[in-house]
């Protein structure tokens, strides 16, 4: 898969990730598990952030899959990638996500919370970015509860790019997703 696109301002931390043990996380092996954890988010935000171009749908189309429910998404996934075109998908993707106006989804925490963009969520998750040294990266204009920063930010924490207290990662993924990005 490519790498995310790097919604979240790296920098920011960087110059934090002295606090929470620099040395340790790096000396500690990134668990297969969490690895792959990382790659789904990753995933999913790179889906989530622009249509899926060509190359990417390519990529997808080879997902190998498997007899877990994980696994059969995974195949359902390349079947569809691969019985695609990225214009069509393009099309699908501005109808949904952007639309003329407005799409017909709103891939913000505040908007399903609360019924209004820029709200309570989007200030406590802001809070709690800042408490790990993270800001939504001046290249992004989408406030930092949409779907695909939260994606970003738990591949991020998942892979250990960004260094966080133990718990932390359990901590963001019930504060700011569970709530609204619900199966």
């Amino acid at each position: 898969m490519a790498p995310a696109p790097y919604l979240l301002d790296l920098e920011a931390s960087r110059q934090r990730s002295a606090r929470f043990g620099e040395r340790a996380a790096a000396a500690a092996e990134l668990e297969e598990v969490d690895a792959a954890r990382a790659q789904e988010y990753a995933l999913i935000s790179a889906l989530l952030v622009h249509a899926p171009d060509a190359d990417l749908l390519h990529r997808l189309a080879r997902l190998p899959g498997d007899s877990s429910p994980l696994g059969r998404a995974h195949a359902e996934l390349a079947q569809a990638a691969g019985r695609t075109h990225a214009a069509a998908v393009e099309r699908e993707y501005f109808d949904l996500f952007v639309g003329l106006g407005r799409g017909e989804l709103l891939p913000y925490a505040s908007f399903y919370l609360t019924g209004f963009l820029h709200g309570n969520p989007l200030a406590r998750l802001r809070r709690d970015l800042a408490g790990l040294g993270l800001r939504r990266s001046p290249d992004f204009a989408e406030p930092e509860d949409h779907a695909a920063i939260l994606c970003e930010l738990m591949a991020g924490l998942a892979s250990r790019k960004w260094l966080a207290p133990p718990g932390a990662e359990r901590e963001l993924f019930a504060a700011h997703l569970v709530p609204w990005c619900r199966s």
